[in-house]
């Protein structure tokens, strides 16, 4: 699909430095930007010629939330338009080196890989799910619920250490 419209979006934000930001310039900038930058080179590499960046989309367009794992080798993506970023949707996780699907449609969107990069946090209407970043299949999940009367999410805990590699 990029090589034959010889364009790439990638979603990012504004407010998040030194990750990603607007810089002086007025141009987004950020260690996340950087990383971005070199997927679409690779695929430039791989594609044979350029893609093009456009400007960020309006509310109505396509976009592709999009994490990738810390070691750089997992990439999970959703798609999305621009006013419907919540958490229905369907994650889809891929090994950068080879372009291959490694799990997915998986239910919810991409949030973040844990610091070894063997799961992934998938924010879904009603938890955080932790699935396994090779096959897809979920570890654990954190249940979150609304307060009654309130906006106010909450999880009731009592005062524990609750870890995502369990």
């Amino acid at each position: 699909k990029i090589a034959d419209a010889k364009s790439i979006t990638i979603a990012h934000r504004t407010d998040a430095a030194p990750f990603s930001f607007v810089d002086a310039d007025r141009q987004i900038a950020g260690y996340s930007i950087d990383l971005c930058k070199r997927v679409v080179a690779s695929i430039e590499r791989q594609i044979g010629g350029p893609v093009a960046l456009p400007e960020n989309p309006s509310s109505g367009e396509r976009v592709t939330i999009f994490t990738i794992s810390p070691d750089g080798r997992t990439a999970a993506t959703s798609a999305a338009t621009g006013n419907d970023l919540g958490p229905q949707g369907s994650t889809f996780v891929w090994d950068l080196a080879s372009g291959a699907r490694l799990a997915g449609p998986l239910p919810g969107r991409p949030a973040e890989f844990t610091p070894d990069g063997t799961q992934l946090a998938l924010r879904r209407s009603d938890q955080i799910a932790f699935v396994d970043a090779a096959t897809g299949s979920d570890r654990s999940t954190l249940p979150l619920g609304f307060n009654p009367g309130s906006s106010t999410l909450s999880r009731e805990v009592a005062l524990s250490t609750w870890s995502a590699m369990t």
